[in-house]
């Protein structure tokens, strides 16, 4: 799995603990050093003096099957059926790479031709306090 984007999880963390009474302290957030993916966040509270940390991590919630490869055009292929004149003529059609993703449980379709209906980040992951 990439690297989560620490910016934006970062930003986000500062947020809810802005709207906690809180202020990230210099600790600050930063990324688990371990194969785990997510970020550890330290806290202070802006009235009674406390302090608290924790970690979040990030647990992919889908498989998928990959586009079927394209097959090697050095490798020898069986001769074609012969076809009439008229027929097999044209450019062969490119089918764009479509991957079925399972997530949670729900069937997705990945079409690049077709960015309508994509899952959102809560459908790909799930986050888990680990600490």
């Amino acid at each position: 799995m990439a690297d989560p984007d620490e910016g934006s999880a970062c930003q986000q963390a500062e947020e809810f603990a802005a709207r906690n009474e809180a202020v990230v302290t210099n600790l600050g957030c930063v990324s688990l050093a371990t194969e785990d993916r997510g970020f550890r966040v330290t806290v202070r509270t802006t009235g009674r003096e406390a302090t608290a940390s924790a970690e979040a991590v990030l647990e992919p919630r889908c498989t998928f099957d990959p586009p079927k490869p394209t097959p090697d055009p050095s490798e020898p292929t069986p001769d074609p059926t012969p076809t009439s004149p008229d027929e097999g003529e044209g450019e062969p059609d490119d089918e764009p790479p479509v991957v079925d993703l399972v997530c949670g449980g729900k069937s997705w379709v990945i079409d690049p031709e077709s960015t309508s209906l994509l899952p959102s980040a809560a459908d790909l992951f799930r986050v888990r306090l680990s600490n």
